[in-house]
């Protein structure tokens, strides 16, 4: 489908980088596809997922950042609205996999037909990060994936470190007598909780999902922050989770614990663009 638009670059700072422009592509899908104003040097493209509800310029304009940063390092990337989030249409599909596979399907045949390129990396924050690996080892032209706070599950080490502390603050005890009461007693309504709006497969079919993909040759990168500590508390708990595929050449996980979710602080932000931009550099530049 034609451009919808040419953007110049959003800044002075980037002008000497960065062309942008916004496309209509597949069932109603519209996303904006960022590439540098020169030579593309990388040798994939990333594919970014909305995080939730939010539209496709992510919290705090993180992937629109991210973007222009990966564009400037030589990278195309292509941000765009799943169906009936931000300008996208809401998808006819039923099934939200099959609605996911083909919007993404969509949007690399468009990244292929602006630029050339067909391999791909796919990534995204919180349900953006489930989305990318709930797709990326069903499609052979998916090459790595960039997790931010997406799958992971409760081991005996995060128990451990979650709850024997607590042993020694009498409050803390108290206060577990206290919810232990109150769930004999019968309740109507459950209050909704964060892991509702996510889509995690089960522990084993995650590990096979990442075991096929590194078992390709992809890279996968995997960041946990500290905002996520209700299923993640310890820079180990990625091998405790998934076992000898995290000693794989294409595997990365990180655990950045003074961080919140959403990368709040413009620091955390600066350095998540940074740690981003040289691990694509580092296993994607031509």
């Amino acid at each position: 489908m034609a451009a919808l638009m040419q953007a110049p670059p959003a800044s002075a700072s980037e002008e000497d980088a960065v062309l942008e422009s916004a496309h209509e592509f597949g069932p109603g899908l519209v996303g904006v596809l960022t590439r540098p104003a020169t030579q593309v040097r990388g040798k994939a493209a990333l594919i970014l997922y909305n995080a939730g509800l939010v539209q496709r310029c992510g919290p705090y304009r993180i992937q629109v950042k991210l973007a222009r940063e990966l564009a400037r390092r030589g990278f195309v990337v292509l941000r765009f609205d799943q169906g009936g989030l931000g300008d996208s249409a809401a998808s006819r599909l039923a099934d939200p996999v099959r609605k996911r596979s083909e919007a993404t399907a969509a949007a690399m045949d468009l990244v292929t037909r602006q630029t050339g390129l067909d391999r791909f990396v796919l990534g995204g924050i919180c349900s953006g990060a489930d989305d990318a690996l709930n797709i990326g080892p069903d499609d052979p032209r998916v090459d790595g994936l960039m997790l931010l706070d997406g799958a992971a599950y409760h081991t005996r080490g995060y128990r451990l470190r979650r709850y024997l502390p607590r042993l020694f603050r009498p409050s803390a005890v108290m206060h577990g007598f206290g919810r232990l009461l109150r769930q004999r007693k019968p309740v109507e309504v459950r209050a909704i909780d964060a892991d509702d709006y996510r889509h995690f497969p089960d522990r084993v079919e995650t590990t096979h999902r990442l075991q096929a993909l590194v078992g390709r040759g992809a890279h996968v990168l995997l960041l946990y922050t500290g905002g996520n500590s209700r299923y993640y508390n310890h820079r180990r708990q990625a091998r405790e989770c998934f076992g000898a595929v995290v000693d794989s050449p294409g595997w990365t996980d990180l655990y950045w614990e003074d961080c919140d979710h959403t990368f709040y602080l413009r620091e955390h932000r600066e350095r998540l663009l940074r740690t981003l931009g040289e691990w694509m550099q580092s296993r994607y530049s031509a």
